[in-house]
């Protein structure tokens, strides 16, 4: 997938050592595992990334200015079947009319095709801040959607947005962001997207 070789490239060009943060890549039995666990078979364009790279390594040895999503960890395959299935065992504590209630806040801006859920079994989180909300793979859009599109939710995210029709398109995006470099108050480097380009 060259558009997430070129969003690494992005991000070491500007002296940000992502790929030291990547783990190898996600075999046929961790793939299989996945299915087996969430009965989710990934988009053949996230299948490829997880082919890449399996996520990345540790999640405090490494501060946010070295994730490859802005603001979200890259979860590994077995993290993201531990996320999938918090919020599964939520569903099923909460039971169909607790979750609708949970979904009253929610909204969808137009003219988006993603459920206006708080969360629904086929929404697999790939990617996670340290509050919760998730970057996942919409694997049951809704009519007019796209099949593994990204999209944002979790529990501080009220608006179910989606960020692109694919991996592909959302790293092609990135890529052809200008970055946002600033300095934490001790000094560590910072990157950032501008929140209007829809991609966090």
């Amino acid at each position: 997938m060259r558009s997430w070789h070129h969003w690494l490239d992005k991000l070491e060009a500007h002296g940000f050592a992502v790929r030291d943060t990547l783990r190898p890549g996600a075999s046929d039995a961790d793939l299989a595992a996945l299915t087996e666990a969430t009965g989710i078979v990934l988009p053949a364009e996230v299948e490829a990334l997880y082919r890449l790279s399996d996520g990345q390594s540790g999640g405090r040895e490494y501060s946010a200015a070295a994730y490859v999503f802005p603001h979200y960890r890259f979860l590994p395959i077995e993290l993201a079947i531990t996320q999938w299935r918090f919020w599964q065992e939520l569903a099923e504590q909460e039971g169909p009319d607790g979750m609708a209630d949970h979904a009253e806040a929610v909204s969808v801006p137009e003219p988006e095709k993603v459920a206006a859920e708080y969360w629904i079994p086929g929404w697999l989180p790939i990617g996670l801040d340290g509050g919760g909300n998730a970057i996942a793979v919409d694997t049951t859009p809704l009519d007019g959607g796209t099949h593994g599109q990204f999209i944002i939710m979790g529990p501080d995210e009220d608006e179910r947005r989606v960020l692109a029709p694919g991996a592909d398109a959302y790293f092609q995006a990135l890529a052809a962001e200008e970055l946002e470099i600033s300095e934490s108050p001790d000094g560590e480097r910072l990157w950032e997207v501008r929140w209007a380009a829809g991609l966090r």
